[in-house]
């Protein structure tokens, strides 16, 4: 698994929309991306020593606010400038003579746009785009067509991000998912007027019923040129509400003793929740007029002793949740959460003809239907009351038992009676002195 398979696209970096700059003569805080309200510093490095210097801002692109900067007498003087905005815009903030600098400070989102820069009136300027950042507003998560995918088939998950300047790094994510899930991912960011991007990023997956109910993740992260990240997003999750139908699974083999009863039980994964659950039970084919009937199952939970018509495989009978009698009971499905249900079904005083029986478990939803079978093992009932076998073995354990206590009895018993003997005969015989009579 891919817990973090994270998937990453930034249009604006690919092509060029993050921030052209034409100028890289210039330098500015944060490359010329920088955030509302802080200073932003733009530098205009020389050779040699400059006389005059012009900066202009193209808020109107037709009549820029313009400030030019002197230094001929060694000192820069201040600067004559096309308007009291731009005067108190442009503050002068040069330390060595081989820079032309200035601040703008407390930057809002007017000074948005193209700057330029003229040493010497030589009449080349020098250009730079600022772009004062903005966050992206809000953002969501689209699953499928309305939420739902389907295991197998191919589906779109997007994410959506509205507004924010510079164009965002975008990163979706599937926590879980598997990366040959992934069929392929495509994305698109459009800029307004104002240079706030729209951006969609989808992926193209093919799940699986794995994938149910996996969690989507979407954020972004804004970024400077200088690599600095100044706003970073993320949006409401969402999970993969992927339909399917009942899961195959192998064969299932039930034992029980003759005359006990079984619970029958199978868990699958199905979504949506099964609409239909049938247990069927098939009697091998025999001569009808040596068998007993087969009752037949009535959905309103009432039994007939009439026989079905028998097929190639002999009689057979289906039972519907709810169903009870003295020989089968069916419980009602059993949600068990995450698209896992169970069902049950109780077989009463099983007896070894039914070991032959063809036993199955139909269960349908909306995405398809599949046949779940099993068979019983039924084993003979012992006299005491259990298997044969284990009769025979714990019947053995217990005689061994009693035969070697009384072996133990036995021994002691005679220890005891030859020791009594013993002593009455010391206590009996006289004292032998040595001496004849």
């Amino acid at each position: 698994m891919f817990q973090h398979l994270w998937i990453y696209v930034s249009i604006g970096l690919l092509s060029g929309l993050h921030v052209p700059i034409t100028g890289q003569a210039i330098q500015a805080t944060g490359g010329g991306v920088i955030k509302e309200g802080e200073d932003l510093e733009l530098k205009r490095p020389t050779v040699e020593k400059w006389k005059e210097c012009t900066w202009r801002f193209y808020k109107d692109p037709n009549k820029p606010s313009t400030c030019t900067f002197n230094a001929t007498s060694g000192e820069v003087v201040d600067p004559v400038c096309s308007s009291s905005d731009a005067a108190a815009l442009m503050e002068y903030t040069g330390k060595s003579a081989n820079e032309c600098s200035i601040t703008v400070k407390g930057v809002s989102n007017q000074i948005n746009g193209k700057w330029t820069v003229e040493i010497d009136t030589s009449g080349n300027q020098t250009e730079i785009q600022i772009v004062v950042a903005n966050p992206v507003e809000s953002g969501e998560i689209v699953v499928g067509n309305q939420g739902i995918v389907r295991a197998g088939e191919t589906s779109n998950v997007t994410c959506i991000l509205h507004g924010g300047r510079p164009a965002p790094a975008v990163y979706l994510q599937v926590v879980g998912l598997e990366k040959s899930h992934v069929v392929s991912s495509s994305q698109t960011q459009i800029a307004n007027e104002t240079g706030h991007f729209e951006s969609r990023f989808w992926v193209e997956i093919r799940p699986t019923p794995e994938d149910f109910n996996k969690t989507v993740e979407c954020k972004s992260n804004q970024m400077d040129q200088m690599n600095k990240s100044l706003f970073q997003f993320k949006a409401n999750s969402a999970v993969l509400n992927v339909m399917f139908g009942p899961q195959p699974m192998s064969e299932q083999k039930y034992k029980v003793i003759e005359n006990m009863d079984i619970v029958v039980s199978f868990e699958f994964m199905a979504n949506p929740k099964p609409t239909l659950v049938k247990w069927n039970v098939s009697q091998p084919a025999k001569d009808p007029g040596n068998e007993p009937a087969m009752r037949e199952e009535v959905n309103d939970n009432t039994t007939s002793t009439e026989v079905p018509k028998a097929d190639a495989e002999g009689q057979s009978v289906t039972f519907t949740p709810g169903h009870s009698d003295d020989k089968y009971v069916v419980s009602d499905i059993i949600d068990e959460g995450n698209a896992k249900y169970r069902a049950n079904f109780t077989i009463k005083n099983v007896q070894l003809s039914e070991a032959t029986n063809k036993y199955h478990l139909d269960v349908e939803n909306s995405e398809g239907m599949t046949q779940y079978g099993f068979n019983l093992v039924v084993e003979p009932k012992g006299p005491g009351g259990g298997s044969n076998d284990a009769t025979d073995e714990s019947g053995a354990s217990v005689w061994l038992i009693v035969v070697i206590l009384a072996l133990i009895t036995l021994f002691v018993g005679g220890a005891i009676v030859i020791y009594k003997k013993k002593m009455r005969n010391n206590e009996t015989q006289p004292l032998n002195t040595g001496r004849r009579p």
